[in-house]
């Protein structure tokens, strides 16, 4: 009778471990697709991770000779940062000035992520960038005397995972510099392409 009840209750603590297992392991592989779809809805959405470049200015290079670039960080507010990672930020017609010794990016334009709200801030605010003093008086005084122009190049996540943009300082192209920049592109191109042939 012992030996009896004794295999009943073997038979029943079986069952239930394996029943307990079997829902352990679907509910690990369950937890699991979910954190595959988000990782893939992430990717699906562009978002940036540490080392990538998020958005180029190339108009920079068509209209100016970049004589030196400088990195400086971004003062970010809100959901900026996951706008950003998100490839919401452009660069064209944004310029840098130096006022009251701080170096202000005005006309980049930040739109609003997926799920921010209505009372987020301004898309197209003026942004301040955050270098060394030093670093900001030998540009106010190249600015000044020699004639240069500060253009944001890019702006990409560092290895640390922090938004950066590099700054150019610049030496605006005339139109017969424009016109010798896009010969020497052209010939580039078609050396490479009878390289190719051969």
């Amino acid at each position: 009778m012992y030996e009896r009840s004794g295999r009943i209750l073997f038979i029943l603590f079986y069952i239930q471990f394996n029943i307990q297992f079997n829902i352990n392991s679907l509910i690990l592989e369950v937890s699991k697709n979910i954190i595959l779809d988000i990782a893939k809805k992430k990717k699906e959405i562009g978002m940036y991770k540490s080392g990538d470049t998020v958005s180029l200015n190339r108009e920079a290079k068509h209209n100016y000779f970049i004589e030196d670039t400088f990195e400086a960080g971004i003062e970010l507010r809100g959901n900026e940062i996951h706008s950003i990672r998100e490839s919401g930020v452009n660069l064209k017609g944004s310029w840098i000035d130096i006022e009251n010794s701080e170096m202000l990016i005005k006309g980049m334009h930040i739109s609003p992520c997926r799920y921010s709200n209505k009372f987020d801030i301004d898309e197209n605010r003026e942004r301040k960038l955050l270098m060394h003093k030093n670093e900001i008086r030998t540009l106010a005084s190249k600015l000044k005397l020699d004639g240069y122009t500060l253009v944001p190049l890019k702006v990409y996540i560092n290895n640390k995972g922090k938004c950066k943009i590099q700054v150019g300082l610049c030496r605006g192209k005339k139109l017969y510099d424009k016109r010798e920049s896009a010969k020497a592109r052209a010939m580039d191109m078609e050396a490479l392409r009878a390289s190719k042939r051969v």
